[in-house]
């Protein structure tokens, strides 16, 4: 079948008008000073939303700043305040980037098998594939620490300035790293993930909608805990009517040993 131009050209604009239709990472959404460079000896720009960030470029906010970046694969990272992001590579295939100090925040949709997303430090990378979790370090690499709240995170340990993998391990769901070890999440760690990051939503009001869902919760088990009792009540209701009716003589035995109720009728003459 072949194909018209002019169909060609509006399947074109089409692609180009899609939201996702870029090849590089975008700056999605920012509060604050925020700046980027596009490559390693360039100046620092102030960033706008839409920004684009091209491998070998880099992001950074400031003391008051966030922002949330977009990739072409649809995943999301969010920078919190005094944050630092490198892209050593983006394309079709593979995700790579360097946290250079700071926090952040990545959801990582499922990837192709063929497809990677690393986030490194100076210390150690990070391996994920259909996973959110936060990523903390200073520029030394050190106070490393990662939440993982859905997948998994595959974490490679070496010695800054080798390249020689020290120790490996995978950090699952509802697991956290810190302080050379892997535990649980505390409560406060999967509300600190959980809530919302986005650039525009802070302090107290980022953890609202968690707040709204428990109090959701709460009500749903209550409604669940009521109607239990109800149906407890209704059930003693009925052992206590067939009880009655065996004492006064309307409830019998039949020759099968089943209960069976007895219909008392009176019976006038004709």
């Amino acid at each position: 079948m072949k194909l018209k131009f002019g169909s060609f050209l509006s399947l074109f604009f089409v692609l180009a008008a899609h939201p996702l239709a870029f090849s590089q990472i975008q700056i999605q959404q920012l509060t604050g000073k925020v700046e980027y460079r596009t490559g390693k000896e360039g100046a620092w720009q102030t960033a706008a939303k839409g920004t684009e960030v091209p491998p070998g470029g880099a992001i950074r906010t400031d003391t008051d700043g966030r922002a949330t970046l977009l990739f072409p694969n649809r995943s999301r990272l969010w920078l919190r305040e005094s944050s630092g992001l490198e892209v050593a590579e983006e394309n079709a295939l593979s995700h790579k980037l360097s946290l250079l100090w700071g926090k952040i925040k990545a959801k990582v949709p499922h990837l192709s098998r063929r497809e990677r997303f690393e986030i490194r430090t100076m210390t150690a990378v990070c391996s994920v594939r259909g996973t959110e979790f936060t990523l903390e370090a200073n520029e030394k690499g050190e106070g490393l620490a990662i939440r993982t709240t859905f997948g998994e995170v595959k974490l490679n340990l070496f010695k800054p300035g080798e390249e020689i993998v020290a120790e490996r391990m995978e950090i699952p769901q509802g697991m956290g790293f810190g302080g050379g070890q892997v535990g649980l999440l505390t409560r406060t760690d999967e509300l600190e993930v959980m809530s919302d990051w986005s650039p525009e939503v802070a302090g107290e009001q980022r953890f609202q909608d968690l707040k709204d869902k428990e109090v959701a919760r709460q009500e749903v088990h209550q409604f669940a805990q009521r109607t239990n009792e109800a149906e407890e009540q209704v059930r003693d209701i009925l052992v206590r009517l067939k009880e009655e009716d065996f004492a006064t003589g309307r409830t019998l035995k039949d020759v099968h040993g089943n209960l069976v109720r007895v219909d008392q009728r009176l019976l006038r003459p004709t």
